[in-house]
């Protein structure tokens, strides 16, 4: 038999670029929570471009598509593959949507006690002093893929551990960072010789070595 759908959860399919109806598409993550189960369609708003909320919850439309071994190695050892998909709202669970804001950068949002990037937890991160970091570069000025706060820096929504945050500098295209030892592209380092250091858009070089960056994984060859 033929599954009957609310016309007003019709109307909020179109509205936000929902491309089908089906009531499975509304699963949040492992925790099977149907959002048109808990949604409260009166006070339901979109927030930028890929936030929403109502006054009971805050939900987000993107989906980090990640190939990926142990998000804990950042050697160059196993390569991932990072991608972004527009989807069906899903819940943020916890945040509060009483105290929730999109940053100027549309993937970055927080509210009284987080920072989430696209939906995500920023584990760690401080919400009084966290920022995006801009490329030096205007032409990427919305190419923010790193971040930081008064003790850590962050790609998208991972704490990058050992970095120096004093000489932490992002390339002029957003693409990769480094500080006075390394250098860091995704979730791979590459120990640098900084004196000798030369960064460019698309590639950088030292006295050793050209560094390359590979696409969405972001691994570093070096030659």
């Amino acid at each position: 038999m033929a599954m009957k759908i609310n016309p007003i959860f019709i109307i909020l399919c179109v509205m936000f670029g929902i491309t089908s109806c089906s009531k499975s598409l509304f699963l949040s993550s492992k925790d099977k929570i149907y959002i048109k189960d808990i949604m409260d369609k009166k006070s339901f708003q979109k927030i930028g471009e890929f936030y929403a909320k109502d006054k009971n919850h805050v939900y987000c439309n993107i989906c980090l598509d990640e190939t990926t071994a142990s998000h804990s190695d950042m050697s160059a050892g196993q390569k991932r593959k990072f991608a972004i998909h527009m989807m069906q709202y899903k819940l943020i669970k916890g945040a509060d949507p009483q105290a929730f804001e999109v940053m100027e950068v549309a993937m970055f949002s927080h509210d009284e006690n987080y920072v989430y990037y696209a939906g995500i937890l920023i584990e760690g991160a401080d919400v009084k002093s966290f920022k995006p970091i801009k490329p030096t570069n205007p032409l990427y000025s919305s190419n923010m893929l790193y971040s930081k706060d008064d003790k850590h820096a962050f790609f998208r929504y991972y704490k990058i551990d050992g970095i120096d945050l004093s000489s932490f500098t992002v390339a002029s295209n957003g693409n990769y960072a480094y500080d006075n030892k390394y250098l860091y592209s995704h979730l791979y380092k590459e120990e640098i010789d900084i004196a000798t250091f030369i960064p460019g858009e698309y590639s950088c070089r030292d006295k050793n070595y050209i560094y390359n960056f590979g696409g969405y994984d972001g691994f570093i060859s070096k030659k």
